[in-house]
């Protein structure tokens, strides 16, 4: 009978020995180091979020959370965030504005304005104005 125990014993220690137990048991180990979120503190994070200026990669990680697991758990949960985004305009009206800026300054070359007068209109080196005027030529031949 202590030889039978004595066999299976030996065979559990040559399975735990194996490469699968392992493996099994690495992956048990990471998963108890890895930090889950609770759904209260998914909650907590959602709620200062609103409260505070700060982006919710700086929250998660001030909890020691990084933001794919936070995003995981708070779908998993069912959690929603509401980011009240207002669509910001400011930089498309600056960009049409540069847009416009460009094309009065070519505008303003092909009329033949020398680069004394196109100097003090928009106020820029004599070389922006030669580098803008070489430009144009060059479309021009191509």
């Amino acid at each position: 009978m202590d030889k039978l125990i004595q066999t299976i014993q030996d065979e559990i220690n040559n399975l735990m020995n194996s490469k699968s137990a392992k493996l099994t048991d690495n992956k048990l180990e990471s998963l108890e180091k890895s930090t889950v979120a609770t759904k209260d503190l998914v909650q907590k994070i959602i709620q200062e979020y609103y409260n505070s200026n700060r982006t919710l990669r700086q929250i998660c990680g001030d909890y020691d959370i990084s933001l794919s697991t936070f995003k995981r758990q708070r779908k998993s949960y069912g959690l929603e965030i509401k980011t009240g985004e207002k669509h910001n305009t400011t930089n498309l009206v600056q960009s049409i504005k540069t847009k416009n800026q460009i094309d009065e300054k070519t505008k303003d070359i092909q009329s033949g304005m020398t680069w004394k007068e196109y100097q003090l209109k928009w106020d820029v080196a004599e070389t922006a104005y030669y580098r803008l005027k070489r430009k144009l030529k060059k479309d021009l031949v191509d």
